[in-house]
C-alpha cells in the first residue's frame, strides 16, 4: 500500500516537471547527489531549514520530492526484508503464542512432560 502510494506520488511529480518542460534529473545527477546525502535534523523546524533552500524553485523542489520518494522506498525495503527475517527467525504471532499456551500447560501440569 504504502509504495504504491509513493509509486503515484514518483508519477505525480515527474508529471509534474514534463509539462512545465523541466528536467528530471538523473540519479547521480550531482544535485540529487547532494539531496542523498542529507539528513533531516529530528526538530521540525531545523528540519524545515534543511529543505528551505529547494523549495524556493519549482523544479528544484519537484526533483527533491522525487529523490525523497526513492529514498523512502529504499527504506521501506530495508524494513520489509528486517520483518522478513525477523519472522523466518522467530515466527509470528500465532506460533509464540502457542508455544506460550505450551509452555503453561507443562508448567501447571496439564501435560506430560
Amino acid at each position: 500500500m504504502a509504495r504504491a502510494s509513493y509509486g503515484e506520488l514518483l508519477e505525480d511529480f515527474r508529471d509534474f516537471l514534463r509539462q512545465r518542460n523541466f528536467k528530471v534529473w538523473d540519479k547521480n545527477d550531482w544535485r540529487v547527489l547532494i539531496m542523498r546525502r542529507m539528513k533531516p535534523s529530528y526538530r521540525t523546524y531545523k528540519t524545515y531549514m534543511t529543505y528551505k533552500a529547494y523549495m524556493r524553485n519549482a523544479e528544484i523542489f519537484a526533483n527533491l520530492m522525487i529523490t525523497l520518494c526513492f529514498k523512502q522506498g529504499y527504506l521501506l525495503d530495508q524494513l520489509i526484508n528486517a520483518i522478513k527475517k525477523r519472522f523466518l527467525r522467530e515466527g509470528g504471532f500465532r506460533e509464540k503464542l502457542f508455544k506460550e499456551r505450551v509452555t503453561f500447560r507443562q508448567k501447571s501440569g496439564k501435560i506430560d512432560r
